[in-house]
């Protein structure tokens, strides 16, 4: 009930920052000399991130109570809390790589260029350029052969073996868990979609005794039919 009415509530504030929006472009269409106050829009703006984010974390809370209620759902929550140290520990490792990078990038480029002046911008900019929001071009112009070195490096280790290293533990512990299912026909959504996100990340997917036996025992029904 509370998320309808936090969603409720977010759809009628959208709708006043809207209204908000057209009355002030027409004001000042009508008299482009006219002082226009954005106050009262940017409060109503900084309101709907709020009560998103409060959303937003509401309805992870109602998700992780919902894996504890059902039995095929548990097998993740079950998974997460087994694998909860070396998924620790790899968060540290990004950790430290990212404020290795953001500082580096900070001393090397942050005389020049604004968005690297800081280490909290650095470090947001850094993000931004290995999901390929920032631009790069003005790094490798600047300093060719060392930007180079820290743009090819940082994609590396941070995106091709850290993540996917975090990703197979992920998926390591999944695979044991799932031997505890009650029946067969439990493993056998989690056996495919075990599947698909091994092929995903390209890691070979190994068919175990139980998926073996579940496949025998539906071919026999078959030849029985």
């Amino acid at each position: 009930m509370s998320i309808i009415l936090i969603t409720f509530a977010i759809l009628v504030l959208d709708m006043k920052l809207i209204f908000l929006h057209k009355k002030n472009m027409a004001q000042y269409h009508h008299n482009r000399d006219r002082f226009i106050n954005f106050y009262e829009a940017v409060k109503v703006n900084a309101a709907v991130i709020h009560l998103m984010g409060f959303l937003l974390l509401l309805t992870t809370v109602r998700l992780w109570n919902l894996l504890h209620h059902n039995p095929r759902l548990q097998v993740i929550g079950r998974t997460l809390n087994k694998a909860w140290d070396e998924m620790v520990g790899f968060m540290l490792v990004i950790l430290i790589l990212l404020t290795g990078y953001a500082i580096a990038f900070n001393l090397v480029f942050g005389w020049r260029i604004s968005e690297y002046r800081t280490f909290f911008s650095s470090a947001v900019t850094f993000v931004g350029l290995l999901i390929g929001v920032s631009h790069y071009k003005e790094i490798i112009t600047l300093c060719p052969v060392l930007g180079s070195f820290l743009i090819l490096t940082s994609v590396i280790l941070m995106v091709l073996v850290i993540i996917n290293l975090f990703v197979s533990a992920i998926l390591m512990s999944f695979s044991k868990e799932r031997m505890f299912l009650k029946s067969w026909k439990e493993a056998a959504p989690i056996d495919m979609l075990l599947q698909k996100l091994s092929s995903l990340l390209g890691i070979q997917y190994i068919r175990t005794h139980a998926q073996w036996k579940l496949k025998q025992q539906e071919h026999k029904e078959l030849k029985s039919n």
